[in-house]
C-alpha cells in the first residue's frame, strides 16, 4: 500500500512539474502576430541593366533598372521610393533627370491559410542611356543608384497591469514586474527588442524597449525625401515612434520623446532605448494583460553599385 501511495504522488509530482514548464514556456512564446525578420525593400539591378561593357559613340543604348522586392511586411505606398543615381555623369550618358520615383506601390509579405506569401516586386528604370561621345581609350565607371523608401516597423507587447501594483492579489494572473515581456515585431530594417516593465510606485507603470537599426542601410526621418534620395543628412539617425493603446483609455507619456506618446528620436550608433510610462491609479483593482502598440515610421535609404566599361569603338 506505501508503495501505491509513493508511486501516486511521484505520478502526481511528475504532471504538476509538466503543467509549470508548460505555463512558463507559453509565457515567454511570442505573440505571433507578425512574420518578423529585419528585411524591408530589397534592391538590386536587373540582370544587364546596366551591361559590364557598353561601346562609345551612341554606339550602344542601354537600361539602368532597379528590381525592388518588398521582403518586410509593410505596403509601401505610392511615390514612397524613390531613386537617384550617381557615379556617372548624366550629359554624358544621355540621361535627362538623375531622379525617378516609383509611381505604384509595393505590397509586403503576408500569411493567408497559414502560408507566407512573398511581397511584391516592382521595377524602377532609368532609360535609354548611351555614351554620347567618341573616346581613344576605354574608360570605367561606377555606376551607383541610392534608393529611398518610406517604411514602417509595427510592434505589439502584452503588459500587465492594475490599479496598485505593488500589491499582490489572488486573483492576480500577471506580475507587474516583468523583465521579458511577450511581444512580436513585423519584418523590417529597424527592430524593437528587450520589452520590459516595472512599476514606479503602487499607480505609474514604466515601459521600456530598445530600437535598433538591423539593415544594412540608414535611416532618416519619414518626412526625409519626397524626389530625391541625397542630402538631407541633418534628418540622418531619426525615426518618428508611437506608443499606444487601442483603447486609448491608457495614456501613455515617454520621456524619451519629451513626454509625450508621438515624437522623433535619434539613434545613437545604431540603437537607442525608449522609457513611457503609464498611470494606473484609475484602473481596476485585479490585475488584467492589455496590449500596447508601438509603431516606428522612417525613411530607409540603401544603395546599389555596379562597374560599367566604356569601350572606344574601332
Amino acid at each position: 500500500m506505501n508503495k501505491v501511495l509513493l508511486l501516486t504522488l511521484v505520478i502526481l509530482i511528475v504532471i504538476l512539474s509538466g503543467c509549470n514548464l508548460v505555463k512558463k514556456d507559453a509565457t515567454q512564446a511570442p505573440l505571433g502576430a507578425f512574420i518578423s525578420g529585419t528585411s524591408g525593400l530589397s534592391i538590386s539591378f536587373l540582370e544587364n541593366a546596366p551591361p559590364s561593357s557598353v561601346y562609345d559613340n551612341n554606339e550602344d543604348e542601354f537600361d539602368i533598372a532597379l528590381l525592388l522586392e518588398n521582403e518586410g511586411e509593410y505596403d509601401v505606398p505610392s511615390n514612397k521610393v524613390i531613386a537617384s543615381l550617381s557615379g556617372i555623369r548624366a550629359e554624358d550618358f544621355n540621361i535627362a533627370n538623375l531622379n525617378r520615383v516609383l509611381s505604384t506601390s509595393i505590397d509586403g509579405k503576408t500569411i493567408r491559410s497559414g502560408v507566407e506569401i512573398k511581397g511584391a516586386e516592382e521595377e524602377l528604370v532609368f532609360e535609354a542611356a548611351k555614351y554620347k561621345h567618341d573616346l581613344k581609350a576605354d574608360f570605367s565607371a561606377d555606376v551607383i543608384v541610392h534608393a529611398c523608401y518610406y517604411y514602417v516597423t509595427n510592434a505589439i507587447a502584452s503588459i500587465c497591469l492594475k490599479k496598485d501594483l505593488l500589491e499582490r492579489g489572488i486573483a492576480d494572473t500577471c506580475e507587474s514586474e516583468n523583465s521579458a515581456l511577450n511581444f512580436d515585431v513585423s519584418s523590417g530594417p529597424i527592430q524593437i527588442s528587450n520589452v520590459a516593465q516595472v512599476p514606479r510606485g503602487k499607480s505609474q507603470l514604466k515601459l521600456t524597449f530598445d530600437i535598433s537599426n538591423d539593415g544594412d542601410g540608414e535611416v532618416y526621418a519619414p518626412n526625409a525625401f519626397t524626389n530625391t534620395c541625397y542630402g538631407k543628412e541633418n534628418l540622418r539617425d531619426q525615426l518618428e515612434v508611437i506608443v499606444s493603446s487601442p483603447s486609448g483609455n491608457i495614456p501613455v507619456k515617454c520621456k524619451t520623446i519629451g513626454e509625450t506618446a508621438k515624437g522623433l528620436i535619434k539613434l545613437i550608433d545604431g540603437k537607442r532605448s525608449v522609457e513611457c510610462s503609464m498611470e494606473t491609479a484609475s484602473l481596476q483593482d485585479i490585475s488584467f494583460e492589455t496590449p500596447i502598440l508601438i509603431d516606428l515610421n522612417y525613411f530607409y535609404r540603401d544603395f546599389v553599385s555596379k562597374k560599367i566599361t566604356v569601350l572606344s569603338a574601332e
